[in-house]
């Protein structure tokens, strides 16, 4: 069985003898002889990180030099969509915008 499905454990197996094929056996078991045959599950390859970047990050040390700009979409009682749209001084924590509307353009 760990030939055809490398990334089962002995849990699998156990599960698999037990209720597929209807043979009684201690989950112990399996796992004793598991260890014994020595082995393991395959584990899934690691992720790469993503790398640094490229732009340097911005300091807020003073206002009006870094915004946040904050788009949000949720629905009302009868099920009509709302926009919402913030900007935030990052170093006042003020808001400078604050639009709620159910069509967001360019021109507002």
């Amino acid at each position: 069985m760990p030939a055809r499905t490398p990334r089962h454990g002995f849990r699998r197996a156990w599960a698999h003898l037990r209720f597929d094929d209807g043979i009684e056996i201690n989950k112990k078991k399996v796992h004793r002889l598991w260890k014994e045959e020595g082995l393991q599950v395959r584990r899934a390859p690691r992720r790469k990180r993503a790398g640094q970047s490229s732009v340097p990050v911005v300091v807020a040390d003073a206002p009006k030099v870094v915004w946040a700009l904050d788009f949000q979409f949720d629905s009302t009682v009868d099920g009509k969509t709302i926009k919402i749209a913030s900007m935030v001084d990052e170093h006042t924590r003020m808001s400078l915008l604050n639009i709620v509307d159910r069509s967001i353009t360019s021109e507002k």
